[in-house]
C-alpha cells in the first residue's frame, strides 16, 4: 500500500567494518547534531562479504536523492518507494544487487 502523502526522510547508507554498535552511534548523534532531532531509526543491516560494492551500488541507485547540506556522500533524503527498496527487502528481487552480494571468488 501506498502512502497517499510523499514524504522524504534522511537515511545513512555505508559499510561498517567492525565495531557497528559504535558507528551507529556516530550516525545517530551527526543526525541529531545537523536536523536537531531524535527521529533516526535503523532500517536494515546487510552482511555480506562484498558490503564494499553494495555500498556503492546503493549509493549509485539512491543518487538522486543524496542530501546535500551534510557534504556526505552517505546521507539520502529517500522517498517512500526508495525507502521500502531497504525496509520491505525489495532488493532480493533486483537482479544487479543480488548479483554483487551473492559474488563468489574461485579461489581454486
Amino acid at each position: 500500500m501506498r502512502k497517499l502523502k510523499e514524504e522524504l526522510v534522511v537515511h545513512k547508507v555505508g559499510v561498517v567494518k567492525s565495531e557497528a554498535e559504535r558507528r551507529i552511534f556516530e550516525a545517530r548523534t551527526t543526525f541529531k547534531k545537523h536536523f536537531n532531532n531524535d527521529k533516526f531509526n535503523q532500517i536494515k543491516i546487510i552482511q555480506s562479504p562484498n558490503a564494499l560494492n553494495l555500498e556503492v551500488y546503493l549509493k549509485r541507485l539512491f543518487k538522486k536523492y543524496r542530501q546535500p547540506l551534510l557534504e556526505s556522500t552517505e546521507w539520502f533524503l529517500l522517498d517512500y518507494d526508495a525507502t521500502s527498496y531497504m525496509k520491505e527487502e525489495k532488493y532480493f528481487r533486483d537482479a544487479d544487487f543480488m548479483k554483487i552480494h551473492n559474488f563468489v571468488v574461485d579461489t581454486d
